[in-house]
């Protein structure tokens, strides 16, 4: 499944994606907010974004624009894991630092919020660490709102580390329609 937007090419991962993803998963300043990611890490990451493709209607994809240049991954991923706002579908996004400040963000995580809603989900959420600006300002970029008292310590994350407290946004069907005219 491909998906397209002016400028970039949304697709399903796979095994040949290995070494561009291992990588931007090894870049200190493109994981800052994230951790660094090992290859087997990786390899693990991309395995489980696969089986997210065969179990629902969309998934996380790779990013790439019209050369085929490996800009990162962009996506919506069910969170498994108890949190404290419950299980719900997460908007996520990495990207190769030489592609940040070009809008490419923004662009892949609209068409991502569209395929997410013409699949069905009422809501989708994202969230980052309470220090990362950047990636709150493209929460907000895309419309989604802050959810109020909503800064919670990240379960698999040690309560004193820099990461916590984390923050959620969120964005409905009917928000994202209004601001994209769907």
């Amino acid at each position: 499944m491909q998906y397209h937007t002016p400028r970039l090419i949304l697709r399903e991962i796979n095994l040949s994606d290995l070494d561009e993803y291992s990588k931007m998963n090894a870049d200190p300043i493109v994981m800052q907010y994230l951790g660094i990611h090992t290859r087997e890490q990786t390899l693990a990451g991309i395995k489980q974004i696969q089986q997210h493709y065969l179990k629902h209607k969309y998934g996380v994809y790779v990013v790439t624009n019209k050369k085929d240049e490996f800009i990162g991954i962009v996506g919506l991923e069910d969170t498994d894991e108890i949190l404290p706002y419950g299980k719900c579908v997460e908007l996520l996004w990495i990207l190769n630092q030489q592609f940040w400040g070009n809008g490419y963000a923004t662009e892949a995580a609209i068409k991502c919020l569209e395929i997410g809603f013409d699949a069905g989900l009422p809501e989708i959420v994202s969230l980052t660490a309470k220090i990362n600006i950047a990636s709150q300002n493209l929460m907000k970029k895309l419309g989604m709102t802050q959810v109020p008292d909503s800064d919670f310590n990240h379960p698999k994350l040690a309560t004193d580390n820099q990461l916590n407290p984390q923050v959620l946004f969120r964005i409905t069907r009917e928000q994202f329609n209004q601001l994209y005219q769907m």
